[in-house]
Protein backbone atom coordinates (compact mmCIF):
# COMPACT_ATOMS: atom_id res chain seq x y z
CA UNK A 1 0.00 0.00 0.00
CA UNK A 2 1.59 3.10 -0.60
CA UNK A 3 2.20 5.87 2.03
CA UNK A 4 -1.25 8.44 0.99
CA UNK A 5 -3.34 5.53 1.64
CA UNK A 6 -1.56 4.40 4.71
CA UNK A 7 -2.42 7.54 5.89
CA UNK A 8 -6.01 7.91 5.08
CA UNK A 9 -6.49 4.79 6.87
CA UNK A 10 -4.32 6.15 10.08
CA UNK A 11 -7.10 9.67 10.06
CA UNK A 12 -10.31 7.37 9.73
CA UNK A 13 -8.97 6.17 12.93
CA UNK A 14 -8.73 9.05 14.34
CA UNK A 15 -11.84 10.00 13.42
CA UNK A 16 -13.20 7.58 15.07
CA UNK A 17 -11.50 7.97 18.23
CA UNK A 18 -10.19 4.84 17.99
CA UNK A 19 -7.29 3.76 20.85
CA UNK A 20 -3.94 2.83 19.11
CA UNK A 21 -2.02 3.50 15.86
CA UNK A 22 0.79 1.73 14.32
CA UNK A 23 3.97 3.04 11.92
CA UNK A 24 4.39 1.74 7.74
CA UNK A 25 6.74 -0.46 9.10
CA UNK A 26 5.08 -2.41 10.80
CA UNK A 27 2.37 -2.81 8.07
CA UNK A 28 5.19 -3.80 5.94
CA UNK A 29 5.91 -6.14 8.33
CA UNK A 30 2.62 -7.45 8.90
CA UNK A 31 2.69 -8.01 4.81
CA UNK A 32 5.59 -9.91 4.81
CA UNK A 33 3.92 -12.22 7.47
CA UNK A 34 1.48 -13.26 5.16
CA UNK A 35 3.26 -13.65 2.23
CA UNK A 36 2.16 -10.20 0.87
CA UNK A 37 -1.26 -11.92 -0.32
CA UNK A 38 -4.83 -11.45 0.48
CA UNK A 39 -5.21 -14.51 3.38
CA UNK A 40 -8.82 -14.48 1.79
CA UNK A 41 -8.69 -14.99 -1.74
CA UNK A 42 -5.21 -15.88 -2.07
CA UNK A 43 -4.16 -13.15 -4.42
CA UNK A 44 -0.42 -11.55 -4.63
CA UNK A 45 0.09 -8.31 -3.89
CA UNK A 46 1.48 -8.03 -7.56
CA UNK A 47 -2.21 -8.52 -8.73
CA UNK A 48 -4.02 -5.80 -5.85
CA UNK A 49 -3.04 -3.79 -3.41
CA UNK A 50 -3.52 -4.75 0.04
CA UNK A 51 -5.42 -2.70 2.66
CA UNK A 52 -5.85 -2.56 5.95
CA UNK A 53 -8.64 -4.52 7.84
CA UNK A 54 -9.55 -4.22 11.50
CA UNK A 55 -10.26 -7.76 12.56
CA UNK A 56 -12.27 -6.38 15.18
CA UNK A 57 -14.25 -3.27 12.99
CA UNK A 58 -13.64 0.44 14.84
CA UNK A 59 -17.59 0.77 14.48
CA UNK A 60 -18.10 -1.92 16.67
CA UNK A 61 -14.65 -0.73 19.27
CA UNK A 62 -12.21 -2.31 17.71
CA UNK A 63 -8.68 -0.94 18.06
CA UNK A 64 -6.13 0.44 15.14
CA UNK A 65 -3.44 -1.62 17.02
CA UNK A 66 -1.17 -3.67 14.48
CA UNK A 67 -2.69 -6.59 16.62
CA UNK A 68 -6.27 -5.99 15.49
CA UNK A 69 -5.21 -5.79 11.42
CA UNK A 70 -5.08 -7.56 8.72
CA UNK A 71 -4.05 -7.65 4.87
CA UNK A 72 -6.87 -7.98 2.66
CA UNK A 73 -7.65 -6.98 -1.06
CA UNK A 74 -10.16 -3.96 -1.31
CA UNK A 75 -12.76 -6.78 -3.00
CA UNK A 76 -12.25 -9.22 0.30
CA UNK A 77 -12.35 -5.82 2.68
CA UNK A 78 -15.38 -4.89 1.21
CA UNK A 79 -17.27 -8.06 1.11
CA UNK A 80 -16.11 -8.75 5.15
CA UNK A 81 -17.66 -5.10 5.72
CA UNK A 82 -18.59 -5.29 9.69
CA UNK A 83 -18.10 -8.98 10.47
CA UNK A 84 -15.29 -10.05 12.46
CA UNK A 85 -13.24 -12.90 10.99
CA UNK A 86 -9.55 -12.87 11.41
CA UNK A 87 -7.56 -14.95 8.45
CA UNK A 88 -4.84 -17.50 9.11
CA UNK A 89 -1.12 -16.51 8.53
CA UNK A 90 -0.31 -18.42 5.82
CA UNK A 91 3.94 -18.21 4.87
CA UNK A 92 3.50 -20.09 1.66
CA UNK A 93 5.93 -17.98 -0.07
CA UNK A 94 8.22 -18.08 2.77
CA UNK A 95 8.27 -21.96 3.53
CA UNK A 96 10.52 -23.80 1.21
CA UNK A 97 9.15 -27.15 0.59
CA UNK A 98 10.15 -30.14 2.04
CA UNK A 99 10.24 -33.39 0.67
CA UNK A 100 8.12 -35.99 2.19
CA UNK A 101 9.86 -38.71 4.03
CA UNK A 102 8.66 -42.07 3.52
CA UNK A 103 7.24 -43.75 6.14
CA UNK A 104 9.51 -46.44 8.17
CA UNK A 105 8.72 -50.01 7.72
CA UNK A 106 7.11 -52.32 9.97
CA UNK A 107 6.74 -55.84 10.07
CA UNK A 108 3.54 -55.82 9.22
CA UNK A 109 3.85 -53.76 5.84
CA UNK A 110 6.62 -56.79 5.06
CA UNK A 111 3.96 -59.36 5.43
CA UNK A 112 1.60 -57.81 2.96
CA UNK A 113 4.41 -56.52 0.36
CA UNK A 114 5.79 -60.25 0.64
CA UNK A 115 3.10 -61.82 -0.14
CA UNK A 116 2.43 -60.04 -3.49
CA UNK A 117 5.69 -59.48 -4.21
CA UNK A 118 6.22 -61.53 -7.58
CA UNK A 119 5.65 -64.57 -5.60
CA UNK A 120 3.45 -66.76 -6.76
CA UNK A 121 1.67 -69.66 -4.91
CA UNK A 122 -0.44 -72.53 -5.95
CA UNK A 123 -2.87 -73.76 -4.36
CA UNK A 124 -2.86 -77.15 -3.01
CA UNK A 125 -5.49 -79.72 -5.05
Amino acid sequence: MCKVLFLNSQYRARKRKAEGSYAFGEWELLKKQYGYRCPSCGRPESEIKLTPDHIIPLSKGGSNYIENIQPLCRSCNCKKHTNMKKYQVSNQEDTPETPETPEPETPEKEKEEGAGSGEETIPEE
